[in-house]
């Protein structure tokens, strides 16, 4: 019997956020991580990194080969052998301990192993299999997996990164439907899914927190265009550069573009050199990304559809835009237009050609800006992670 001072405990619950990624340079996984905190959950983390910024109360090395900036090792060399393995041997239990040596997770069990979860949340799917197998030891766990990438279809030349789509696409067959609940970025991923692998997900959006920002009225004498993200190949930033040569002397374009392709970073701004309209900054802080984004009027992303991940994309992007208050201008990616022009806040060119864009963006005047501000502006209130977490939320409190 509790005497009449005596608190009963409360047991809180316990989430475990799986990532071989950096999260605090990804903005959704850090949200999701917020998400949990502020759901009532304790969080704990595995991943190669450290965080001091994330509110997580355990932290777990998972491996940190990928952290390292050595091109050679033999750690390394072993590592990328046992990947290389796994894709070429297709058996699920092969599989799920091949990836355990290749990211040295049988210690990381063991520093696991002494604590329930109720959620583990994958946010990497080569993950996923090692996630199972720490649900079934808790066996009240629920595992969810933020498929924030499809990679079904790839066009990659490099050997490594065919074996690599090679495994990804059986852990998809064989692993995925395995899982309690699928999170996927837009209404076209979540279609592509189910027609592929006939699985069931829900879309929950990359909005960032709401920004209290009020639109900057555009200047009477160059209308400046921005876009920032990752130096990939695989979305043709060349092609938004060379755009630039058709638009009309009133636009410029600023990129904030973060050199994960060292060469391929270095051949945009060598392309650039040609071009006087096109300015190159450094990359800022994600805390810092939405006021930066703000000084500026039109936000641009075009990505040739190469890919089904590209072809479905929604992009964190176009939401910092928007809570930056800007306009956008997009290529037709059925998911990016549609958001466009639904909400009134931007131009969709009618191809991923730079002539297209080009034109896209020469039909813009002054009186267009302030229109697609404005819109942003009203459309910053409901695509915001205040509106989507209400998603992960509900899916937490379904598999309760």
């Amino acid at each position: 019997m509790l005497n009449a001072g005596t608190r009963k405990l409360v047991h809180k619950k316990r989430a475990l956020v799986l990532t071989t990624s950096n999260a605090s340079r990804l903005a959704r996984v850090m949200r999701n991580v917020q998400a949990l905190h502020n759901g009532g959950y304790i969080v704990d983390i595995a991943s190669p990194y450290h965080y001091d910024s994330l509110p997580v109360s355990k932290q777990v090395i998972i491996d940190r080969y990928r952290a390292q900036n050595a091109v050679f090792s033999p750690k390394r060399l072993l590592r990328a052998f046992l990947g290389a393995l796994s894709s070429l041997v297709p058996l699920p239990e092969v599989t799920r301990r091949l990836i355990g040596w290749q990211y040295g997770l049988g210690r990381t069990s063991g520093l696991l192993s002494d604590t329930s979860y109720e959620v583990l949340l994958v946010e990497e799917v080569e993950l996923l299999p090692f996630a199972l197998s720490i649900g079934a030891q808790n066996h009240h766990a629920r595992v969810i997996v933020d498929l924030r990438d499809f990679n079904w279809t790839r066009v990659d030349v490099a050997v490594s990164e065919r074996l690599a789509n090679r495994r990804q696409r059986f852990i998809y067959r064989h692993f995925l439907r395995s899982a309690d609940a699928i999170l996927v970025v837009s209404e076209g991923q979540r279609r592509a899914l189910h027609r592929i692998l006939g699985l069931t997900s829900s879309v929950l959006l990359s909005a960032p927190w709401y920004h209290d920002f009020a639109p900057r009225p555009p200047s009477s004498e160059k209308i400046r265009l921005v876009h920032h993200g990752n130096a990939e190949r695989i979305r043709g930033l060349e092609m938004l550069i060379e755009a630039m040569r058709y638009v009309e002397p009133r636009f410029e374009l600023h990129l904030y573009i973060v050199p994960t392709d060292q060469k391929y970073y270095e051949s945009l701004v060598e392309s650039a050199r040609h071009y006087p309209n096109v300015w190159f900054h450094s990359p800022v802080q994600l805390d810092r990304l939405v006021a930066t984004l703000n000084m500026y009027d039109i936000g641009v992303v075009s990505f040739p559809p190469t890919t089904l991940n590209l072809e479905t994309a929604l992009p964190n992007k176009v939401f910092e835009f928007i809570q930056a208050r800007l306009g956008i201008v997009c290529g037709p990616a059925e998911d990016i237009a549609r958001l466009v022009s639904d909400y009134g806040i931007g131009a969709v060119a009618i191809d991923f050609n730079p002539r297209a864009i080009a034109s896209a963006i020469n039909n813009i005047g002054l009186e267009d800006v302030w229109r697609f501000k404005m819109a942003s502006d009203r459309a910053a209130r409901t695509l915001c992670f205040e509106e989507q977490v209400a998603t992960l939320h509900a899916i937490l409190g379904d598999l309760a």
